[in-house]
């Protein structure tokens, strides 16, 4: 190894260690002060100086820790997504599930225009899960509340009367304060038709529910009764009387058929 050594303000270039350990001890018993650094192109070895490798290894290990990295993520890019498609054609479902069905067809009266009662929908919060592999109903359930007005004159619901009457007598005390009023929102349909045009429809919509009024899996009898209220400040009131018989499937299904079911 070489080093450079410094005697005051001279330097004699390329000292050996060998050399350069005697000519220290005999300059500074003189009284000198002396100096030792790498020469040109050399490193200290020992003495604490760095050749630079160690930057280089520094520089490496945060490449690899990168590229490491882009690997995990590529797995969680494509493989997991992958995985997850696999295991929803695979196995078999669990299924435990409640639907209400109308008995008959609606009966229902509405004022002199006639016909414009809202829709009805018993929503039974059906989820499908995968891990672990099951399709269920949850309560308490919901009606769901729907109607279209093309002629934009409809500005929102109000519903005075919600009763649920079981087969076995018992009337359901889950039941909102009343009166309750959904407003109406703007709402634009498209659809496609024959040769491919494309047909916007612009419209009000009136759409929401009436939670949590439903905490049996019974047959039932829903009193609905309230008015819509017209832009005019006329009202259209509507008596709704229906029965629904409960559905409720308890089995193990195939991956495959579940998903044609969907």
């Amino acid at each position: 190894m070489l080093a450079d050594l410094a005697i005051g303000d001279k330097i004699i270039r390329k000292a050996d260690s060998g050399r350069l350990r005697e000519s220290i001890q005999e300059i500074s018993a003189q009284g000198y002060d002396v100096r030792v650094g790498a020469a040109d192109g050399d490193s200290c070895g020992d003495d604490g100086a760095h050749d630079g490798s160690e930057p280089i290894k520094k520089n490496r290990y945060i490449v690899i820790a990168a590229v490491i990295l882009t690997a995990v993520a590529a797995i969680a890019i494509i493989v997991v997504p992958a995985f997850r498609f696999v295991a929803m054609f695979t196995g078999t479902y669990d299924i435990d599930t409640v639907q209400f069905k109308l008995s008959d067809p609606a009966t229902a009266t509405s004022g002199a225009d006639g016909g414009r009662e809202p829709g009805i929908w018993i929503n039974t919060n059906i989820s499908h899960n995968l891990f672990p592999k099951t399709i269920e109903s949850s309560k308490p359930y919901s009606i769901g509340i729907d109607k279209t007005d093309t002629s934009f004159t409809y500005s929102s619901v109000a519903f005075t009367k919600v009763q649920v009457t079981y087969d076995d007598g018992s009337v359901e005390t889950n039941i909102p304060s009343l009166p309750m009023v959904i407003k109406a929102r703007e709402h634009t349909s498209t659809n496609s038709v024959s040769g491919g045009q494309i047909v916007q429809t612009k419209m009000r919509l009136i759409s929401g529910s009436i939670p949590d009024v439903i905490t049996r899996d019974q047959s039932f009898t829903l009193e609905l009764e309230g008015h819509f209220n017209l832009d005019d400040g006329s009202k259209v009131p509507f008596k709704i009387d229906q029965h629904y018989d409960v559905v409720i499937e308890q089995t193990k299904k195939p991956a495959q058929e579940v998903l044609q079911d969907k």
